[in-house]
């Protein structure tokens, strides 16, 4: 896991070059992708080296070139297919993974419009109920200031970004859970 992390933390500096090679770009792109999907591996899910994986598919997407690049092998993946790979590490016991998972995911959401930058990206309708579910949880029980503010960003391009008719849907089904958590007796275990 570490040599993981210290592989995408060497590339971090040359991320702006990486794109130019247009061989082996895809590959590398995949197993970034791969490596946050990993999730049968414990090892991977508690260790730090997801900070600089993280790190490097925020500074690969914050190119232009990357988002004409599929994020997996597959035939017709879109960030919709991967987005999802970084929810698991917003409840992980280290803070800096945690805030990393909020700066990967402006970045993408960032990445979206290519002519216009506060534009919708295409994966966010279908991931909206999931981003806003966890982004809440996030500002409702987080205790660190740094990662508060940093889901309080997320949350906020979120809703900038998904559209009222989207944010009206997630709330409307989510409303009654959202009202029981907060209602929530501090110490106590949340019912939903």
């Amino acid at each position: 896991d570490d040599v993981r992390g210290a592989a995408a933390e060497a590339l971090l500096p040359a991320a702006s070059h990486l794109p130019k090679h247009k061989d082996e770009f895809p590959p590398l792109l995949h197993a970034l992708w791969g490596l946050l999907g990993r999730l049968d591996d414990p090892d991977l899910l508690t260790s730090p080296s997801n900070v600089p994986i993280m790190s490097l598919i925020c500074a690969l997407y914050e190119l232009p070139e990357t988002t004409s690049v599929r994020p997996t092998a597959e035939e017709n993946s879109t960030l919709k297919d991967v987005v999802p790979r970084v929810f698991p590490f917003a409840a992980h016991p280290i803070v800096a993974v945690r805030v990393a998972v909020w700066r990967t995911l402006r970045r993408l959401l960032a990445s979206g419009g290519d002519e216009n930058p506060n534009s919708k990206p295409e994966w966010l309708d279908a991931l909206s109920e999931p981003i806003l579910r966890l982004l809440f949880q996030a500002l409702l029980l987080e205790e660190d200031d740094e990662t508060a503010t940093a889901a309080s960003d997320a949350w906020n391009d979120v809703l900038e970004r998904a559209g009222d008719d989207a944010v009206a849907n997630v709330v409307a089904a989510r409303v009654e859970g959202w009202c029981s958590t907060t209602a929530t007796t501090t110490g106590a275990r949340p019912d939903r």
